[in-house]
C-alpha cells in the first residue's frame, strides 16, 4: 500500500496522551466546519487512499466473476474486490454460501452496498509486509461442526502485513446443525484464530463492529461411540499477535450435556478470548463466555461443566479494556444430588481498564463517486468528537499510557504516534450524528481507493477524557463500476 501524508495545521491537534487530557475543540462553529468539509476532505483524502482495479463477483452475471476464489487468483495486491450474493438453491443446504476463501496478499474484498453475502471460511496467510487485507460485510458461516473437520471461520497465519475486518461475522450456520462426534474429548477449533509465526513480525489485526460466535459442544447420545464428546470451541484465539476489538460480540460456545451411561460430565464452556503472549484491546465490546454444560444422573454422579473466562491471558499476554463487558459463563448444573461445575470468572491474567466512555464511527461502503458519504457518530450526549483520516497509520496500537490506545499510527514508524490531521468537528446528540457530503473527484482515474476514518471522542468539555473511536474504512468506486 503506497501512501503519502497531507499535514493540517489546526488549532490543538495531537495525540490523546492521558485520561485526564484537556482537549479543547477548535474555535470554530458545527455549521462553518460542516459547511467547508466537502472541500477540506476532497483535498485530504486524495492523499490518504490505498488505489487499485476493482473486480466484481457475481455468480448471475456472465462478465463478472462467478466465485470470490477465482476474483482472488485474478487480483493484484491494493485490488479491490465487490461481491455480490450468491443465489441459494431451493432444499439444497448451504448452497447459498461461497465456498473458502484464500487470501495471500493485501486486497480488499467488500460485499456490495446493501447486500447480504455469506462464505463458509476465510484463510488468510503469507501477506506481506505493508500490505493490508481488508474484510467488510460478509457474513462467515461454519456448519456441521465436529471434533474432525477443523470449523474455523477464520484462520489467519505466518502475516506480516495488517488485517482490517469490519462489519464480518464469524457464526454457527443456523440451515443445519448435526455435530458430527467421532473423536472423544476434542475440543472444537475457535471461530477465529490469529496464529503469526514466532518467525516473523506480525502486522496488527483490527475487528471493528464483528460477531464471533464459539461452537457449542457436543455428546452423541446414543449408536456407535454413544458419549463421545466434542468439546466447546473458543471464540477468539489469538497467539502472539496484537489485536483490537471495536464495538464487537465475542462469545465462547456453551460446554456439552454429561452422558448418562457413561459418566462423562457435563462439558467446560469456551472462553469468548484466550490470548497468549499477546496483546489485546477492548472498546466498546462485549465478551461472554460460553455456560458449562448440565450433568447427568446414571451409574454414579455426573456432574456439571465449568463455565468458560470472558478473556483469558496466557504467558505474557496483556490486555487493555475500555467501555466493554466482560462475563464467565455460568456452572453447569449437576443432575440430582451431582455437583454443580465452577462460574467462569470475567477475566484471568494482567487487565487494565481504561477511564472513558467507548466512541463509535461507522462509514458505509462501498460507496460510488458522485453519492453522498454517510459518516455516523455516535458517543456520550454533549460530548464532542474531531474526526480524522490518514491510511498511513491504520493499525498502530500504542502505549498504556495513551487513552483507547488503538489510534493513527504511521506504518513503519516503529508505534511512534503522528499528529492528527482533523476534518471536522461535531458534538452528539441525543441519538448518532450523521455526517453527509458528495463524493466527487477522489479517486483521480482510479477504479477505487480505501480510505481509513478514526475519530477522537471528548466526553465532556472542558476537563473531559479522550479517547479514539472505532475506526471505519470507506471503500470508494469509480462511477460506472
Amino acid at each position: 500500500m503506497k501512501t503519502t501524508r497531507l499535514e493540517f495545521d489546526a488549532q490543538d491537534q495531537g495525540t490523546p496522551q492521558h485520561s485526564t487530557a484537556s482537549f479543547r475543540p477548535r474555535s470554530i462553529a458545527r455549521a462553518t466546519v460542516l459547511g467547508a468539509v466537502a472541500i477540506l476532505l476532497n483535498v485530504a483524502l486524495a492523499s490518504h487512499a490505498s488505489a487499485g482495479n476493482v473486480l466484481k463477483v457475481d455468480p448471475t452475471d456472465p462478465s463478472a466473476y462467478a466465485s470470490i476464489q477465482n476474483a482472488i487468483s485474478a487480483a493484484s495486491a491494493g485490488d479491490i474486490i465487490v461481491v455480490k450474493p450468491k443465489p441459494p438453491i431451493a432444499g439444497i443446504p448451504f448452497s447459498g454460501l461461497y465456498s473458502t476463501i484464500t487470501i495471500d496478499k493485501g486486497i480488499t474484498i467488500t460485499a456490495e452496498a446493501g447486500a447480504t453475502v455469506r462464505a463458509s471460511r476465510v484463510i488468510i496467510q503469507n501477506v506481506s509486509a505493508g500490505e493490508t487485507v481488508v474484510l467488510k460485510g460478509i457474513t462467515f458461516e461454519r456448519a456441521n461442526p465436529s471434533a474432525s473437520n477443523g470449523a474455523s471461520n477464520l484462520v489467519a497465519d505466518e502475516n506480516s502485513g495488517d488485517l482490517w475486518i469490519e462489519d464480518c461475522d464469524f457464526i454457527l450456520s443456523t440451515e443445519v446443525f448435526q455435530p458430527v462426534v467421532s473423536v472423544p474429548a476434542t475440543p472444537a477449533l475457535p471461530a477465529v484464530h490469529i496464529n503469526p509465526s514466532a518467525e516473523i513480525t506480525p502486522g496488527f489485526v483490527v475487528f471493528v463492529r464483528c460477531t464471533i460466535e464459539g461452537t457449542r459442544g457436543a455428546t452423541k447420545a446414543s449408536g456407535p461411540m454413544a458419549g463421545w464428546q466434542m468439546e466447546a470451541g473458543h471464540g477468539l484465539v489469538v497467539d502472539h499477535a496484537a489485536v483490537s476489538v471495536w464495538d464487537s460480540v465475542v462469545t465462547g460456545g456453551d460446554g456439552q450435556p454429561g452422558h448418562m451411561t457413561t459418566g462423562l460430565p457435563g462439558g467446560d464452556g469456551g472462553d469468548a478470548i484466550r490470548a497468549d503472549d499477546s496483546y489485546i484491546l477492548c472498546a466498546g465490546t462485549t465478551l461472554a463466555a460460553g455456560d458449562g454444560g448440565p450433568g447427568a444422573s446414571g451409574t454414579g454422579c455426573v456432574p456439571g461443566g465449568d463455565g468458560g473466562v470472558g478473556l483469558r491471558l496466557l504467558g505474557a499476554a496483556w490486555s487493555e479494556v475500555l467501555d466493554s463487558s466482560l462475563s464467565g459463563g455460568t456452572a453447569g448444573p449437576g443432575a440430582g444430588a451431582c455437583a454443580a461445575g465452577t462460574a467462569g470468572l470475567s477475566s484471568v491474567g494482567p487487565v487494565s481498564n481504561l477511564v472513558g466512555p467507548s466512541h463509535s464511527l461507522d462509514c458505509q461502503s462501498p460507496k460510488r463517486e458522485g453519492q453522498n458519504l454517510h459518516l455516523t457518530a455516535s458517543g456520550p450526549q454533549n460530548g464532542w468528537y474531531l474526526i480524522d483520516t490518514d491510511t498511513d497509520a491504520i493499525f498502530g496500537i500504542g502505549t498504556s499510557s495513551i487513552q483507547a490506545v488503538q489510534h493513527i499510527v504511521g506504518i513503519g514508524a516503529a508505534g511512534g504516534h503522528v499528529p492528527l490531521h482533523p476534518q471536522f468537528l461535531g458534538q452528539y446528540g441525543s441519538s448518532p450524528s450523521v455526517i453527509q457530503f458528495p463524493l466527487s473527484g477522489l479517486l483521480g482515474g482510479q477504479q477505487g481507493m480505501v480510505f481509513f476514518f478514526q475519530s477522537v471522542g471528548i466526553d465532556t468539555y472542558p476537563g473531559g477524557t479522550q479517547t479514539y473511536s472505532a475506526p471505519s474504512a470507506l471503500i470508494l468506486l469509480d462511477a460506472s463500476l
